[in-house]
């Protein structure tokens, strides 16, 4: 994320998320392979199982997304995008 916009976990750490979807409770991360490596995990699943948890803990859905997915197959990742944005 920018910056500009933070939600408290429940360990009173604070995420920036990449995307938010206003007016819902809903997130979007773009997760790199070198964020993995900096957070010393370079098991995507269990990140992505760790980061859904910590939002889901505090009302958040969150869509994650692997930047090789975007590189490989950019038309799945918006079609998720969409699918995400108008799911309850």
């Amino acid at each position: 994320g920018l910056g500009d916009y933070f939600i408290e976990l429940k360990n009173k750490h604070l995420k920036n998320p990449d995307f938010i979807v206003e007016n819902q409770n809903k997130v979007v991360e773009i997760i790199s392979f070198k964020e993995l490596l900096f957070r010393g995990n370079n098991n995507s699943q269990e990140y992505i199982q760790k980061i859904t948890k910590d939002y889901n803990d505090v009302g958040y859905k969150v869509l994650p997304i692997l930047e090789i997915d975007i590189k490989n197959n950019i038309e799945n990742v918006k079609q998720r995008i969409i699918e995400f944005i108008k799911e309850n």
